[in-house]
């Protein structure tokens, strides 16, 4: 009962609601810790302690913490912390402080670096023009096409887009060209100014150079964009080709589900054919079990009624003689045996007899 009314007022036992026998607990656990590590704190905190024990000249150091407690070490780290005092901070390998700064201040201006690139870039990139060109003549491709257009300036990257591979069958089918052949492009240009006026001079105009060039008389259908970028572009290529990988997924998945539903489908029809066997055997089985009991049944109905017949006939036999005739409710057109042996033959005939 008292242990019970202790835990109703959140006391396990009587020591811990009384302060002063928790006092003289955690006097007698100072004790023993001062008793094992032969130093005592003389009325200091704990952070003083800890750094007198691993500093020298108030200068924390992490290699005078080998061999101390878990607890001193953390003390260690955080009075630290707080104090700006780390001398290093390398795992295994503490060195001074001179070879951190240097560190630091490599580390930093290699992300400055990388970031003057990555802004000279993008001003660079700024400056740059993209024009679109919305028909590619057949056996022209990016280095023809960077020979053409490099005439009137500067071009940085081109990208052709390859037609639908099942136009590509059809023309191969019809006995066109074998080749690749692209169905639109984008070329970059250094300048927006350049490529402005280029799209402004080519487009409609015929591509030209030698008679005997393959594309001599196709056009040019060039046209300038205005505040796209490169980026833009493979944006636009990444999302295209993300949505036709999200296609190509979901069709799979469909495909496995109709598998899936399809397999169920076949393993549910074998086992409904395995039941339908089973039940065909069984039947075909108690058919043939009732045809036998059946004949069995018959000629043990015949045995029986023969010997019924038989004794019958011997019995009048023996008591009126043999000069009456015995008159049965159902006549036979054959006689019935006298001794014996003449039994299996009756048995026979009365098998293979109408009557029955």
């Amino acid at each position: 009962m008292a242990e019970e009314e202790y835990k109703i007022n959140g006391v396990d036992c009587p020591a811990e609601g009384d302060p002063k026998l928790s006092e003289k607990r955690a006097r007698r656990k100072k004790r023993k810790k001062i008793a094992a590590t032969g130093e005592e704190s003389n009325g200091k905190s704990d952070v003083e302690v800890v750094k007198e024990k691993v500093g020298n000249g108030g200068k924390l150091n992490p290699m005078a913490l080998n061999g101390e407690s878990e607890k001193d070490k953390q003390l260690f780290w955080e009075t630290a912390i707080g104090d700006e005092e780390i001398t290093a901070v390398v795992e295994g390998n503490p060195g001074s402080n001179d070879e951190t700064a240097e560190r630091v201040k490599i580390k930093k201006k290699k992300k400055q670096k990388q970031k003057q690139r990555l802004l000279k870039e993008a001003a660079v990139a700024d400056k740059r023009g993209v024009c679109y060109l919305s028909r590619i003549p057949p056996h022209m491709d990016h280095v023809k096409l960077r020979h053409v257009l490099s005439q009137f300036g500067e071009v940085q990257r081109i990208y052709l887009a390859p037609e639908d591979p099942a136009a590509r069958v059809y023309r191969k089918k019809a006995g066109g060209f074998r080749g690749q052949v692209f169905s639109e492009g984008w070329v970059e240009f250094t300048n927006k100014s350049v490529a402005k006026r280029v799209a402004n001079m080519l487009n409609g105009e015929q591509i030209g150079g030698r008679k005997r060039s393959q594309f001599y008389y196709d056009l040019w259908n060039i046209k300038y964009l205005s505040k796209f970028k490169w980026d833009d572009l493979t944006e636009e290529i990444a999302l295209k080709n993300a949505i036709r990988q999200q296609k190509i997924e979901l069709e799979n998945s469909a495909a496995k589900r109709e598998r899936d539903f399809y397999l169920t489908k076949v393993d549910q029809s074998r086992a409904l054919s395995s039941i339908e066997e089973r039940i065909k055997k069984v039947k075909s089985m108690h058919s043939c079990l009732l045809n036998k009991v059946a004949f069995l049944d018959r000629i043990l109905f015949v045995v029986l009624f023969a010997a019924v017949q038989h004794y019958i006939r011997s019995f009048i036999r023996h008591v009126d003689g043999p000069q009456e005739i015995v008159v049965f409710h159902r006549p036979f057109n054959f006689c019935f045996p006298t001794t014996i042996f003449e039994l299996p033959c009756f048995l026979m005939a009365s098998y293979i007899s109408p009557l029955f």
